[in-house]
């Protein structure tokens, strides 16, 4: 992927997809849905129910109400492979799309990220995450979480706080590319466990939260389709 793609604003977002296997001369010989797991104005990343094969050309379809969202894109299929729950991926770099569908892909990032962060940063989701939570004299306990946002997270009992204390929560590297370390306080305390408020985060720290919450929403939701 050249310079250009790698400087588009790249956002986690599901938005419902037509994808149209093209031929050689550029005609749709075939049709199948899905949807987005990322998107940028330089290309996007798609759960389908059937392959795009490396190298194909395609044509991508994306719909949306609230940031509205109506453009045709074509691409070249750059990656081909099958998750877990038997969906197609395929990452598809857009070619020559004209600049005002271009702007309005940038323009429906932004204010997808906005609305996203705004959402998962409130709501919490049900996700346990081993844990080490550090008290101010230094105190080590390992647990789990229950659930997550990026304003706060329950640590499952038993866990040694105080209502009131002030603390840090460490999350292995595994889980968001680097370790995390976010200061907290225990804001209440009971025998199921510790729900925990975090001090402000940067926003390196929140985003990495927010990619964390959409990846999991996604995935329950596929577990319940």
């Amino acid at each position: 992927m050249g310079e250009n793609q790698r400087a588009f604003f790249r956002i986690d977002v599901v938005v419902p997809t037509v994808v149209r296997r093209l031929d050689a001369g550029g005609q749709a010989w075939d049709e199948f849905g899905g949807e987005t797991i990322d998107l940028s104005a330089g290309g996007v990343l798609l759960a389908g129910s059937e392959p795009a094969p490396e190298d194909h050309l395609v044509e991508v379809v994306l719909r949306s109400g609230e940031p509205p969202l109506d453009v045709t894109a074509r691409g070249r299929v750059v990656r081909s492979d099958r998750a877990a729950d038997g969906a197609w991926l395929s990452a598809v770099r857009f070619e020559r799309i004209p600049s005002a569908t271009e702007r309005e892909l940038v323009r429906f990032c932004f204010q997808k990220e906005a609305e996203t962060a705004k959402r998962v940063s409130t709501v919490r989701i049900s996700v346990a995450i081993p844990v080490v939570v550090e008290r101010a004299a230094g105190e080590l306990h390992p647990g789990s979480t229950v659930n997550l946002c990026a304003d706060g997270t329950k640590i499952a009992a038993p866990i040694e706080v105080a209502e009131g204390e002030e603390l840090n929560v460490r999350f292995d590297e595994r889980w968001f590319g680097r370790d995390l370390i976010l200061p907290a306080q225990a804001v209440r305390v009971d025998k199921t466990g510790a729900d925990l408020a975090f001090a402000e985060l940067t926003r390196a720290d929140r985003a990495a939260i927010n990619r964390l919450v959409i990846a999991e929403e996604r995935k329950q939701r596929r577990v319940c389709a």
